[in-house]
């Protein structure tokens, strides 16, 4: 099979410093190019992915990069970045936007198509991982009066689940979930606070 085009596309913000982007690690080889106006591309060529939802096998792909804010930016500067991935001739899907306060922790971009983004990968722990039927997901910032929010995204990044978090520790249930790769987003209500990977087996 020829396979599919797969282009994750960034519009980089004016407070980034374009020219020390680093491309990374990635789940397939890739070109990328950056235009005169701050978008970056990574394409991808020959994938063979599906919907997590079709059952039919485990599918997902990702590409990190690198990537510093200017150094005159005064404290309190937003910065925020959105992704849009385009597979084949579909319409785009846009992963959630993320969000950095200049002065407070450093930002750190994963694009994915799982939107799999790891702001904060030590807030959250799912054990084990793959499961099966049901597993644990925990966090070590969890403190009551927050609008504690845990967002379940497929492999094409569309949003499948949210559960509401009312304690350090849930049972997270497969119910009518097929095998695949997803995405466990913890929110606080307004930012999202950490990403993790959950593969579930047959």
């Amino acid at each position: 099979m020829a396979g599919t085009q797969l282009t994750i596309r960034d519009t980089l913000s004016t407070s980034l410093d374009i020219s020390s982007i680093r491309p990374g690690a990635a789940s397939h080889p890739y070109t990328f190019d950056l235009s005169a106006g701050g978008v970056l591309s990574f394409h991808m060529e020959g994938l063979q992915l599906e919907s997590a939802r079709s059952g039919e096998g485990l599918s997902g792909g990702f590409v990190k990069f690198r990537i510093g804010q200017k150094s005159d930016l005064p404290k309190g500067t937003q910065i925020e970045n959105q992704v849009a991935i385009y597979l084949g001739d579909q319409a785009a899907v846009f992963t959630n936007t993320t969000q950095h306060t200049v002065g407070e922790y450093p930002l750190k971009v994963v694009m994915n198509t799982t939107d799999t983004g790891e702001l904060a990968p030590s807030l959250l722990r799912i054990h084990p991982n793959p499961m099966r039927e049901e597993t644990i997901v925990e966090w070590s910032n969890y403190s009551e009066g927050k609008e504690w929010r845990l967002k379940v995204y497929d492999a094409t990044g569309q949003l499948l689940r949210v559960e509401s978090i009312t304690a350090a520790a849930t049972v997270f249930r497969r119910q009518d979930l097929p095998r695949g790769i997803y995405l466990l987003q913890l929110t606080d209500g307004t930012r999202t606070l950490a990403n993790e990977r959950l593969i579930i087996l047959q």
